[in-house]
């Protein structure tokens, strides 16, 4: 795959996630539910490009999981979205840990 794939993604996932969590008219729990999905994005691309690292990507996950919990905290946000990303970040690990291959 070319790197520009690799770049254009995430920036894709970013932009559709800010659209649904900006939407005034979807519940909380759409959201949250939604929020899923790019947590896991962020901490697979985290994972595939730092593969040969495993301390480095425990860090680096580490470090967004905390970005994204600090944010809901600076934003007073549901526990739902908490919820989600306690859920996705637990189950990546595990895959990390016990060797799961994507």
């Amino acid at each position: 795959m070319p790197r520009l794939f690799h770049v254009i993604t995430p920036l894709i996932f970013m932009f559709i996630s800010f659209l649904v969590l900006s939407n005034k008219k979807l519940k909380d729990i759409y959201k949250a539910t939604f929020s899923v999905v790019p947590t896991a994005v962020a901490l697979v691309y985290t994972g595939i490009f730092l593969y040969n690292w495993p301390v480095a990507v425990y860090g680096v996950s580490g470090l967004i999981v905390f970005g994204i919990f600090f944010y809901l905290y600076k934003t007073k946000r549901h526990w739902m979205y908490y919820y989600a990303v306690a859920l996705i970040s637990a189950a990546l690990l595990y895959m990390q840990i016990s060797g799961i291959d994507i």
